[in-house]
């Protein structure tokens, strides 16, 4: 089901756009089963996977995190996106942000962000204290992270 709506809202985490990672059979096996009441996704850029995650999870809360932000974002059922801006270059961003302080514990955060390490550390560091406990912390691409395009990011 997942890989089905990452490909209808044209997200690189089917197997039809951008990159087609394919992770769908991966989130599905980590969300069977799972109540999921709250999600928060880092590096969200144009609100692709945002899409999916509220059509997946109609009743949860789902938050998004990015430097550059969609505006006015809808979920398909109609539901407001709770959006911050934070730079993963900045720990005190994550720390220091309303917005994500106000937000509720995720049962779910996906860091796919930055995609160097230095952004991952930064993103789980700030935001650690945000997961429920037996929640589900995600590092995408991690593949990327030695490779030569993404050195100036360090």
């Amino acid at each position: 089901m997942l890989n089905e709506l990452f490909d209808k809202y044209e997200s690189d985490k089917g197997t039809l756009h951008g990159p087609a990672h394919g992770y769908g059979p991966v989130y599905e096996s980590l969300t069977k089963n799972r109540q999921i009441d709250c999600l928060i996704e880092v590096g969200v850029e144009f609100g692709n996977s945002l899409m999916v995650w509220g059509a997946a999870f109609p009743d949860a809360e789902i938050c998004g995190i990015d430097r550059a932000l969609p505006t006015g974002f809808t979920l398909p059922s109609g539901k407001q996106v709770r959006l911050a801006h934070a730079d993963q270059n900045n720990l005190e961003t994550f720390l220091e942000s309303e917005e994500i302080l106000s937000w509720p514990l995720a049962d779910m955060i996906i860091d796919d962000g930055g995609h160097c390490m230095n952004h991952h550390w930064v993103t789980l560091a700030g935001l650690w204290d945000k997961l429920k406990p037996g929640g589900i912390y995600i590092m995408e691409d991690l593949h990327t992270c030695n490779l030569p395009s993404m050195s100036s990011m360090y």
